[in-house]
C-alpha cells in the first residue's frame, strides 16, 4: 500500500476507536461475505426476472385465447418484468467485479472500500 492509503486507514481506525491492523483484517474478512451476498442477489434478480417474463408471456397468450379485455394486467406484468430485467442487467454488468475480487483478491476489495 502507498503512504496515502496507509494514512487513510489509520485515520479511519482512529475515528472508529480501533487499530489500523484490526480494521484491515476486518475488511479483508468481510470481502468474501460481501461477494457472496452480491452473488446471491445477482442470482435472485435473474431468477425473478426469468419468472416475471414467463408470467408476462403467459398473460399475453391467455389474453389472446380468452379474447377479453385484459390489457391492464398484461401491461402491468410486462412493465414489472421489464423493470426487473433492467435491474438484473445492471447488476450483471456491475457485480462481477466485486464478486471476483471479493473471493480471489480480498485485499483489493478492502482497499477499494477504504478509498470509497
Amino acid at each position: 500500500m502507498n503512504e496515502q492509503t496507509t494514512k487513510l486507514i489509520e485515520e479511519l481506525a482512529q475515528k472508529l476507536g480501533t487499530t489500523a491492523e484490526h480494521l484491515w483484517s476486518v475488511l479483508v474478512r468481510q470481502a468474501p461475505i460481501s461477494a457472496s451476498v452480491d452473488f446471491i442477489q445477482l442470482i435472485g434478480l435473474w431468477a425473478l426476472s426469468y419468472f416475471l417474463i414467463r408470467y408476462a408471456v403467459k398473460k399475453w397468450r391467455d389474453c389472446d385465447i380468452e379474447g377479453e379485455d385484459c390489457e391492464g394486467r398484461v401491461m402491468m406484468a410486462t412493465i414489472a418484468s421489464g423493470i426487473v430485467f433492467v435491474m438484473a442487467m445492471i447488476a450483471f454488468f456491475t457485480a462481477p467485479g466485486n464478486i471476483v475480487s471479493g473471493f480471489f483478491n480480498p485485499e483489493y476489495w478492502a482497499l477499494k472500500q477504504i478509498i470509497k
